[in-house]
């Protein structure tokens, strides 16, 4: 049997309420199944929060982390953030949920969700 993949946003989500997404992505785990954190946050920004609140994934994908290592065009913005193209920003976790065969993507924001509508995975606004 194929394992099944689910993806998790993380701001707005796990950062929301970790004890749950803890437990919850542990039975997952448990079944044999995958978990994907799929961010804009750079990986190195949340190891310490998932760490310290137990919480154990498959792997993570950092919108972030993928476009600087593909060197695309960026500003930094008052925060001290890289920011790119909104369209290739948006489009980028369906495009990871694509080819990496997500089933279902739980996330908060409505923006991304017209990237999903031409592929398999289920675009879950929660």
């Amino acid at each position: 049997m194929t394992n099944r993949r689910f993806g998790f946003d993380f701001h707005g989500m796990i950062d929301q309420n970790p004890s749950r997404y803890s437990m919850l992505f542990d039975k997952i785990l448990d079944q044999g199944d995958e978990v994907h954190i799929v961010t804009g946050a750079q990986r190195s920004h949340i190891m310490d929060f998932l760490k310290i609140n137990n919480i154990n994934f498959t792997y993570i994908y950092s919108i972030t982390d993928d476009l600087l290592n593909r060197k695309l065009n960026n500003y930094i913005d008052e925060k001290g953030r890289p920011c790119f193209n909104e369209e290739i920003w948006n489009s980028s976790k369906a495009k990871y949920c694509d080819l990496h065969k997500i089933g279902m993507m739980f996330d908060d924001s409505a923006k991304y969700a017209k990237y999903f509508e031409d592929i398999n995975t289920i675009y879950i606004q929660h």
